[in-house]
């Protein structure tokens, strides 16, 4: 196991679990600059919706975080399968027919939600397969 950028864990691809069932543990957290993010985007929030005079009545937060976080970024995309999931074109490393076109693969998180991204991911996908066919 070794350590990744602001905290993450990552173990290698052929990691084995307890129970000799091969795959990959996460360890997920909030790190300083999303939890900086999350309290910006509330002020910023709370601005607009003052001077429209409305009331505020929910915001995100990291113990109430409602529908507001999607997992994201639990792919490494690399053109290394030593470091990584996928290609640059979603393919896979290890099998030949599979592309992973979910919010998995994504570079970095958005603030919205990801649906329109990860159909363009689909879509993007798709003409690389439709090439391959």
């Amino acid at each position: 196991m070794r350590t990744r950028p602001r905290g993450t864990w990552f173990y290698p691809l052929n990691h084995t679990h307890v129970k000799g069932v091969g795959g990959s543990t996460l360890h997920w957290h909030v790190d300083d600059r999303t939890k900086a993010a999350i309290s910006r985007a509330n002020q910023i929030q709370e601005i607009i919706l003052n001077e429209l005079d409305t009331e505020i009545t929910w915001q995100v937060g990291l113990e109430e975080t409602g529908p507001a976080f999607h997992h994201m970024r639990t792919m490494r995309t690399s053109t290394n399968p030593n470091e990584s999931v996928v290609t640059p074109r979603m393919r896979t490393h290890d099998l030949d027919n599979l592309w992973i076109v979910g919010s998995s693969v994504f570079v970095t998180s958005g603030a919205m939600n990801p649906t329109l991204t990860i159909a363009t991911l689909a879509l993007k996908a798709a003409d690389h397969i439709d090439k391959v066919l």
